[in-house]
């Protein structure tokens, strides 16, 4: 069986394309594609077919959770009325139709129409990470086979119904076209494969006469490390559902108000989480540029230096206090009227910048940063990454 071991340079540079594929109108921040439907609708049939038990179902789509959440509801009902058309099953709207839709009597509901499909359905797959670099699987035909074939006692063909199943049918794709492997399922990998990536869903409940379907988010804003990021709206929004946006900067999620609304100086000196306190630097540092975020500060630059931690690594590290001094702050010493103080480190992985409080009495900005340290980490070592491998 070939492994990760066996990628030749070439083929893994391959892999970034097809992550492109995968992410392709879902993760560009622009609005996702809506002429899905018929790829959608033949996408739900296929999996349906390749069950051999379940004839085709009528799909019903919902454009934001508020939707689903309702629809999930009100289906049953809805297609017992003697209103119901065909066409009213592939974009029901939520508006005063529904009454005309739902039956006189919804004691008469038909248990059959919200059995779900138990037995070979995953109601709720999880949403798992889009865009691992190295998934932790083989990467040889018979992985292939397990993946493909054996659903019968895992989960079932209805699983590939999901935004991971993305993730999975890439890879496998990937390692079949790339080691030129030839496999009985071949051409339903192939088949889809390319359907998956015309398709809108999200997230799906299934039943024998239905299947209800969530949209993909409208919007979804990524950050160069291809995180959840937007500094200027939502980073993940559904379409006509503002209570489902989530609010991101470089993965970390925010209150809406940091986003939507103004930061002021006293909600930085006011927040006790340094993660959150980062992210604001970060939002304001992005709209205003490193002068806008000291003239927000009030802050100057005290110290800089720079440290080599590695052969090819360094970071610059800052140290910086306002202007002004204010009667309730005091240093390590415990003299107050102190003016506020802070450590500026970026983290290595994610790049984000942290502004850590630090006493007011120091100048110089290793000696800073060292006081800032676990109390465990004796006082001598120098602030260098070889020093704590020691």
């Amino acid at each position: 069986m070939k492994t990760l071991n066996d990628f030749t340079p070439e083929i893994k540079a391959k892999i970034p394309l097809y992550k492109e594929r995968i992410l392709k109108n879902l993760c560009n921040g622009k609005e996702y594609e809506t002429n899905k439907l018929e790829d959608t609708i033949k996408y739900v049939h296929k999996i349906y077919e390749l069950t051999e038990e379940y004839s085709s179902p009528l799909v019903i789509v919902a454009k934001n959770p508020k939707e689903f959440k309702l629809l999930y509801s009100l289906i049953p009902y809805i297609l017992q009325s003697p209103n119901y058309k065909l066409d009213d099953a592939l974009y029901i709207k939520l508006s005063s139709k529904l009454g005309n839709l739902l039956p006189q009597s919804i004691d008469s509901l038909n248990e059959s129409l919200v059995e779900p499909l138990n037995q070979k359905v995953i109601l709720n797959p999880q949403f798992r990470d889009l865009i691992s670099d190295s998934p932790n699987m083989g990467c040889g035909f018979d992985d292939i086979l397990v993946e493909l074939s054996s659903n019968i006692t895992r989960s079932s063909w209805a699983w590939y119904c999901s935004i991971y199943s993305r993730v999975y049918l890439t890879w496998f794709k990937f390692v079949q076209d790339e080691f030129n492997i030839d496999h009985p399922k071949k051409e339903i990998l192939n088949e889809l494969y390319e359907l998956i990536n015309k398709t809108f869903i999200s997230r799906c409940y299934f039943t024998r006469p239905y299947v209800l379907i969530l949209k993909t988010p409208k919007k979804i804003f990524l950050n160069e490390d291809n995180v959840l990021h937007n500094v200027s709206g939502p980073s993940y929004s559904f379409d006509g559902d503002e209570d489902s946006n989530f609010y991101n900067v470089n993965g970390r999620e925010v209150p809406r108000e940091f986003i939507e609304g103004v930061i002021t100086k006293e909600m930085f000196m006011e927040e006790t989480n340094e993660d959150l306190k980062a992210c604001m630097v970060t939002i304001i540092q992005e709209r205003h540029g490193n002068d806008g975020l000291l003239k927000f500060l009030n802050a100057e630059l005290i110290d800089e230096q720079y440290i080599q931690h590695l052969e090819d690594y360094g970071e610059t590290v800052r140290l910086y206090k306002t202007k002004e001094k204010y009667s309730f702050l005091q240093d390590r010493f415990g003299n107050l009227n102190q003016p506020f103080c802070w450590t500026e480190i970026k983290c290595p992985s994610t790049q984000t910048t942290y502004l850590i409080d630090n006493s007011a009495d120091f100048t110089d900005a290793l000696e800073a940063l060292k006081f800032i340290r676990p109390s465990f980490v004796p006082a001598e070592l120098t602030y260098q990454w070889d020093a704590f491998a020691n």
